[in-house]
């Protein structure tokens, strides 16, 4: 199978543990190939840094892309709160997914990958909520913002989206607060994890080691 992740404000990092990482380890493990398309920013010692476009081929096997963000309205600021990118597109149709997971409840490129889905039946299009109020939506502007700007987005895609994925209690309430999401789409995704390491933590806390 072939699985996109696209994740334009994910600040993915490589060797880090988020959910991006540990989805794209388990698809490749089990022989899947694996496209992630994600923002120009990440982690260094702790600091959230800007880096180069790329497009490489991580250790996993899976291929990483890179890039730009279109400049909207002049304004870094609109540039990263709309998260458009006219290249995803074509990254798309060359890719030819057979599923894409459209990571976070906001992007202008979510509506691109419905129009694909729309072209293409046969792929499945899943998005992940892993907001709440605690990082997202916090004050009046910026939960008007997200009603109306990204709220928009989701309802010209909501027709192609298969489940809306929650990873949490506090994530299905910021979403269905903040967007119209049909119940029958809602479908909660607990977060996965390397059993080595949960149990290596246990040790660790049980003082083994």
């Amino acid at each position: 199978m072939k699985i996109l992740h696209l994740a334009l404000a994910s600040h993915f990092t490589v060797g880090m543990l988020y959910q991006e990482n540990q989805m794209i380890e388990c698809q490749r493990a089990d022989g899947h190939e694996v496209l992630l398309i994600t923002d120009c920013w990440r982690y260094e010692q702790g600091e959230l840094v800007k880096g180069p476009e790329e497009d490489t081929i991580m250790d996993n096997g899976a291929r990483l892309i890179r890039l730009e963000l279109d400049r909207v309205m002049c304004s870094e600021l609109w540039t990263e709160k709309t998260q458009k990118c006219d290249r995803v597109k074509g990254l798309i149709e060359e890719f030819a997914p057979d599923t894409i997971l459209f990571h976070g409840m906001s992007g202008y490129e979510i509506m691109t990958a419905a129009e694909y889905c729309k072209n293409h039946p046969n792929c499945l299009l899943f998005m992940d909520c892993h907001e709440d109020y605690s990082n997202s939506a916090r004050n009046i502007i910026s939960k008007t913002f997200y009603k109306v700007i990204h709220g928009h987005f989701i309802s010209k895609a909501m027709p192609e989206i298969d489940k809306v994925l929650y990873i949490g209690a506090d994530m299905r309430n910021w979403m269905n607060d903040l967007y119209v999401i049909p119940k029958e789409k809602q479908e909660f995704m607990a977060p996965g994890g390397d059993y080595i390491f949960l149990r290596a933590a246990e040790e660790r806390t049980n003082g083994n080691y």
